[in-house]
């Protein structure tokens, strides 16, 4: 069912937002898009511009991304080398380092396939039945053996930034055993062979091709994507009774969740600016633009991302509570502009599958 423009617009909700005590359900939708035909081929020189700056951005924060996984293999290699509890803490900014690049990434459903092979392997998430938290510590009493291979080819739940994060930041974490470094080091190095095929994946004839055609429409889909993902992020945790639960949350062992929130705002910036907006631009659509970078702002500029707050520690205070609604409520403003504003104004028509969403 498409859904009809709000009556006031997205925009005016927004700057005038009164968020309440219960958080409404969101359930994070799959996009069904008839794109006008004219899209793929009217965009002349735009689309020739958001092409080059958006393959550009992909394989910029690729590389970065790969970087910081090589970055965590080291910090992890000098935890086991030193034996020194206190260094751990080094590993654990190459971590959070790591899982902020993995934002840009982080449910873009567009990506070539080899990619997309590799989503799960990177971060499995929402874990709801704490596989992560049962699977990680059966892999440090077992006595199998430990190998890149093992674990890449092993359970998601028991590789990538998941386990990664339950090995760093855990109470149940020991890096006094051998088993431990061992198989931690070999989670990190799975997560190095995980993002270069990222890289590789951005190079394939399948991504230049497929991609280059209908670059507009494409970012269109993966930002949306990444919409829907950040009001996940929000609705499983936040809940509908007015209490959460902070299990729920992405990265909760080590009290991330904000972080990574804000760095997947900043990942929708990033790719309005190199893809949707310049297009939008060249068809005169200023005043839609300047909205779109007005919400964005002051959605990044909330004060729930205030250095003094934690996730953990709002989502069980009332007015703590009431921020992160207040913070979702800006989000649902930016994906009804989004699939409603914005598509309108590219020729998009966003339809929705009323079963979509968990």
């Amino acid at each position: 069912m498409t859904k009809s423009r709000l009556t006031p617009s997205a925009f005016e909700i927004m700057m005038g937002v009164k968020p309440e005590m219960k958080a409404p359900i969101v359930k994070p939708n799959a996009l069904i898009l008839a794109v006008a035909a004219m899209c793929g081929s009217s965009w002349g020189y735009a689309s020739d511009e958001a092409l080059t700056a958006t393959h550009e951005l992909y394989q910029q924060r690729a590389e970065i991304l790969h970087r910081n996984a090589e970055q965590l293999t080291d910090a992890i290699a000098k935890v086991c080398e030193a034996e020194e509890p206190d260094i751990v803490s080094n590993a654990q900014l190459a971590w959070r380092d790591l899982a902020g690049s993995w934002m840009f990434f982080q449910g873009r459903e567009n990506l070539p396939l080899s990619i997309q092979d590799q989503v799960w392997h990177v971060q499995f998430w929402p874990d709801k039945k704490n596989l992560v938290g049962r699977q990680v510590p059966e892999w440090l009493t077992s006595d199998r053996p430990v190998s890149v291979t093992a674990v890449t080819e092993g359970s998601v739940a028991a590789q990538g930034l998941g386990a990664a994060e339950w090995l760093l930041f855990d109470k149940g974490s020991d890096w006094q055993t051998p088993r431990q470094c061992e198989y931690a080091l070999a989670v990190a190095q799975g997560l190095e062979v995980n993002t270069q095929a990222v890289i590789s994946g951005l190079a394939s004839s399948e991504w230049q091709s497929v991609h280059g055609e209908s670059v507009v429409e494409h970012q269109f889909v993966a930002i949306n994507h990444q919409l829907a993902r950040l009001l996940k992020k929000l609705g499983i945790s936040l809940g509908s009774n007015g209490k959460g639960n902070l299990y729920f949350a992405e990265a909760w062992r080590s009290d991330h969740s904000l972080a990574l929130i804000a760095a997947s705002l900043a990942s929708v910036d990033a790719s309005w600016q190199a893809s949707i907006r310049p297009a939008l631009v060249a068809k005169g659509e200023t005043d839609l633009v300047a909205n779109m970078d007005i919400l964005l702002r002051t959605t990044q500029e909330n004060s729930v991302f205030s250095d003094e707050n934690t996730y953990s520690t709002l989502l069980i205070d009332d007015y703590g509570y009431r921020q992160l609604v207040g913070l979702q409520t800006q989000l649902m403003a930016l994906e009804t502009m989004w699939q409603q504003e914005i598509a309108a104004a590219l020729s998009i028509s966003a339809g929705f599958n009323a079963t979509d969403g968990d």
